[in-house]
Parts: structure tokens; sequence; C-alpha cells
């Protein structure tokens, strides 16, 4: 997913005018500036449709969106200091225990992506995860009341709870955060996907992309959706997606700890509650008036992660070859994965989806470490807050309020001045893995100055007596605009790059599979938490993070450079063998540092 291509209309003018000037210094035939004229008429008709994209049904998806991104992210920013306050849980016990919650919440998505696209149905689907995920917020919520006091709520030395209060209280809150992390990750490949089909196949009804110009069935996605992500629709859309998630979560973040300051947990929960009840009513508004993909067009997804291992066990089967001879002899074994692509069991179409979602699968391997260490905003910089000198009324977790704030002004600001410019400056487009790299480094940046900021306060707090910190909360600011900007670098362009590079049958499973990084590196912060970081100091373990992102980045480039080279190669239809076995030394590698 690319930023808003507000540029586009921008661009497509500037081309057109400059080949006007060339062609009326060549010739100042009549003939020749007509020409020119239909060019220009023809752009202008494209940046209108470009724009009219926006239709109602598309509003009821950005809606539902916005809202069940609210209620996600508003009981999120109050997770761990409800785990630390409301149920009297250890710091690192809190961290952890929010670490494995966001874990689930990202690997369930695979389930939603079997569902989708094996037998339910991208919309059935999303009704169905809505409504467990909405059934789980109001246990959750229940939980927050039950023997609640306002006091407890908000305030680390509240009335302790008996051992049997404290039981229940726990008991239904990880029932309910259960039921909430299958339902929002069942939606979440679902969503997007789906939205993408609505844009993709107006386009193909307005004719406004040429692959799409033949009649079409609006029942099934391939129809529907040939290459969705040539059109520039497809791609704004996923900028005004992305746009509504960090809308969603900016008001919730700003909004729930208020209500949580003033009303306690009970009432603060209640809140994301109603407005994911909102979301499943503005998605369900629309619902005779969607193009639906039907499941299992080209088999069930399941098989495709069969062939998909076949083919993944033959990749490493050849890189453990040590030399030709025995390449050959695996080439040529009976038993030899290679043969299911000569096997009628498979049709072409099946082994090129999942060739290319194999492709993909070594570039999303180096994001769970960016994970790891972004989702620890809404943990270990929340209580790192709670510890400082709360200015203009903040309430620690609404320092959370500013990276969706700066992700709302730096997409525009990125999009038509920083990207231009880097473009203009090296001479060719800045491609999805530079950015995604340079995305890496200002995370680990984000992690070093965070480190710094803890050094300070300890400091304080080791030579100053006094309860309250003296620094401001304030001074999190640079850490917060370090890891907006790695956002945004990496997390949008890796929508983008997941979107554009998969199959039409694999969109919601390679959506999943990038949400699914999340919950590898979520699930590893939490087990750092739960040892090796239990009795490390703060500092440290900032430093660490960082260090962790600086050579994870180094892989990546690696990574980057054989996907380059294959792409390359690919488009020339000569993909050897190499590239695949140099990407398991790279896979093996990072386990190995890992």
């Amino acid at each position: 997913m690319k930023s808003l291509r507000r540029r586009s209309n921008q661009t497509m003018s500037e081309s057109a005018e400059a080949e006007l000037e060339m062609r009326n210094r060549k010739s100042g035939s009549s003939l020749q500036t007509m020409e020119v004229d239909d060019m220009l008429s023809d752009m202008q008709q494209q940046a209108d449709t470009s724009r009219g994209f926006l239709t109602p049904v598309v509003w009821s998806i950005l809606a539902c969106e916005a809202a069940e991104r609210f209620a996600y992210f508003g009981f999120r920013a109050i997770l761990v200091l409800y785990f630390k306050n409301a149920l009297q849980l250890p710091e690192t016990t809190a961290i952890a225990l929010f670490a494995y919650v966001a874990s689930l919440a990202y690997f369930s998505p695979i389930i939603g992506a079997l569902l989708a696209d094996g037998s339910w149905g991208r919309y059935r689907t999303i009704i169905r995860f809505a409504s467990l995920y909405l059934v789980g917020l109001a246990i959750l919520t229940t939980g927050a009341f039950l023997h609640s006091n306002k006091q407890a709520d908000t305030d680390s030395a509240g009335t302790e709870l008996s051992e049997s209060e404290l039981f229940q209280k726990r008991a239904t809150t990880f029932v309910g955060l259960f039921f909430v992390c299958i339902g929002t990750g069942g939606i979440k490949p679902c969503v997007s996907a789906f939205g993408a089909d609505q844009v993709a196949a107006q386009a193909a009804t307005n004719g406004h992309d040429s692959e799409h110009n033949g009649s079409h069935d609006d029942t099934t996605e391939h129809e529907a959706d040939e290459e969705p992500s040539s059109s520039l629709e497809v791609q704004a859309f996923f900028a005004y997606f992305y746009f509504c998630i960090n809308l969603g979560a900016l008001t919730s973040i700003f909004l729930v700890p208020i209500l949580k300051a003033r009303y306690g947990f009970g009432f603060a929960f209640l809140a994301p509650t109603i407005f994911l009840f909102f979301a499943l009513a503005a998605f369900l508004s629309k619902r005779k008036e969607y193009v639906h993909h039907v499941p299992g067009q080209r088999g069930s997804l399941g098989s495709m992660f069969w062939l998909c291992g076949l083919l993944l066990y033959q990749r490493i089967q050849q890189w453990w070859s040590s030399s030709q001879s025995e390449y050959q002899s695996i080439q040529h074994s009976p038993s030899s994965p290679r043969r299911v692509e000569q096997s009628n069991e498979w049709t072409t179409q099946q082994l090129q989806d999942a060739n290319r979602t194999l492709q993909i699968l070594p570039v999303l391997s180096m994001l769970p470490i960016f994970w790891m260490l972004y989702d620890q905003q809404g943990s270990v910089w929340t209580l790192q807050a709670s510890r400082m000198k709360l200015t203009f009324g903040i309430e620690p977790e609404q320092m959370n309020v500013i990276n969706p704030v700066e992700i709302l002004l730096f997409i525009p600001l990125f999009d038509k001045c920083i990207y231009p410019s880097i473009e203009r400056l090296v001479g060719h487009p800045f491609p999805h893995l530079s950015r995604m790299a340079w995305g890496m480094l200002f995370c680990a940046l984000a992690f070093f100055v965070s480190g710094v900021l803890e050094s300070i306060i300890q400091d304080q707090e080791a030579n100053d007596n006094d309860s309250v910190n003296s620094i401001s909360i304030l001074w999190q600011l640079p850490q917060i605009t370090l890891l907006a900007i790695a956002e945004i670098l990496l997390s949008v362009t890796g929508y983008d790059f997941c979107y554009s590079n998969s199959s039409t049958s694999c969109k919601a499973l390679i959506m999943a599979l990038f949400l699914m990084t999340t919950a590898g590196g979520d699930f590893f912060a939490g087990i750092l938490y739960n040892g090796l970081f239990r009795d490390m100091n703060r500092v440290t373990v900032m430093h660490v993070c960082g260090g962790l992102m600086l050579l994870n980045l180094l892989l990546f480039l690696r990574v980057a450079k054989w996907w380059n080279r294959c792409q390359a190669q690919l488009q020339a239809r000569t993909v050897t063998p190499s590239c695949e076995g140099e990407v398991m030394g790279v896979m093996k590698t990072e386990i190995e540092l890992t």
C-alpha cells in the first residue's frame, strides 16, 4: 500500500505538457497537436476516474475500518495499566501479557484468511468474526466492572482485592481478550482485500484499466480483479484505508484514557464495544451492493499450503545440495517435490500462485523484529511515561495519540515532498524495499533515543527523593516521531508490497502472513520480558532492542538484493535455482542470529 496518490494528477499533467512541448518543437502540424490534445483529455478523464472511487460502498468499508480500529486501539491503549493496576500484576508480567495479547490478535488472521479464501468468502468471514469480536469486548467490559473500585481502577495504590475476586476478574478478562483476539484477527486480512475488490471491480466497470476492458461477473474475484495492483484507485484506496486506521487509533487513544481517568476501566472498555457495534452496522448497511469473492475458485488454501510446503521442501533440498551431482540426483529422485510441478495434480495457475507466495516469504521473515520493537510503545513506553511529569493534563496512555497524528500529517508530506525529492535526487523511483530498509533504521534510532531518556529518568529517580519525576512527558516526542517515520516507511509500504506482489487467489493469505509477522514479533517480546529482560535494567533493554534492529537491517539488505535480482530474472523468465538456494541461506543465518 502506498501513500495518498494525490501527486498522480500533477505528474500526469506535467508529463503531458512536456510531451506537448517536445512535439511542437519537432513539428507544428495540427495533426500532432490534436493527438496531444487527445492525450491530455484521456489523462484528465483518468484523473477524474481515480478521484471517483470513493462510492458509498467504499465509504461504508472505510467507516467500518475506522470504527473497528477505534475499538481495537481503544481497549489496547489502557490494557497494560489495566493489567498492572486493576488486575494487580507485576510490571514485567503486564508487559509480557500485553505482548501475548497482541501476538494472538495478529496470529489469528491466518484463520480468517483460510476461511475467507477457502470456504466462507470474505464477506461472511468479516460478519462472523466481527460478531465474535463484539461478544469478546462485552465480556472484557463485564470483567472490568466486576468488583471494580474507581480508585483501584485509576490508581495503583487502590484497594486490594481478595484472591477469589482477583481470580474472577482475571478469568473473565482473559476469556474476553481471547474472543477479542480471535475476532479482530479473523477480519484483519479480509477487510482491506474486500475493499480493494470493490474498487477494482468499479475500475473494471468504468473501463479505467485496459486489462479490465472486458465483461466480468460481479460474483467472482478473479474476473473483477485480474491484477488490481496496477490500478491507481486500488493504491489510493489503501492510502485512505491506512488513513482510517490512524484516524480510529487517534480518536480512541485520546478519548479512552480520559474515560478511564474519570469513570474507571469499565466505562473505558464500554466505549470500544459501542464503536464496534456501529462498525458492524456500517458494514452491513451496504450488504446488497458489494461485489463478492467466491471462495475456492482455484482450490482451497489448505491445498495451497500443501503445495507451498512441497515447493519449499524442494528449495531446501536444493540449498543443502553440496555439489552439482547431488543436485541432479535430488532433481531426478522419484520422491523429489520437483515432480509435483510436472504432475497433473496442480494447474499452472496454482503453481504460479504458490511460487509467488514463497517469493514473498523471505521479505516477510525480516519484519518480526520491527514489530517486536514497534508495539512496545503501547506497553514499555506507556509505563515509562507514567514515571514522568504529566504536562498539560496529559495521561500516560495519551502519548500514544501522537503516533497516529504524525502518521496523518506525514503521509501527505512524504507523498508530495519527500518521496518526489528523493526520486529526483537519485534519478529513479524510490522502491518498496529501500523504503522499508530506511524504516528499520529509524526504528533502531527510536529505541536508542528511548534508552537515553530512560537513563536520564533513572538518574533523577536515584538522586531525587520526590515521588514525582520532574522530567516532562513531552521528552518522549523524539522517540515517538522517529517511530512514526519508521512506520510510514515500513508498514504503509509493506501493505502495498504484499498486495502488489501476491496472486489474486492468495491476497487474503498474504495479508494474513504480513500481519503474522507482528504476531511473531510480539510473541518474541513476551518471551524476552518473561525471561531475559525480566531482571535487566530498562536502559540496557532499550539499547539491546535497537541493536537487534540493526542486525535485522543487515540481513534485510541481503534479502532485498536477492529479491531485486530474482525479480529481474523473473521478468525475463529465467529464474535460477541459485536465487532459491541463496534465500535459504539468508533465512538460516537469521535463525542463528536470533
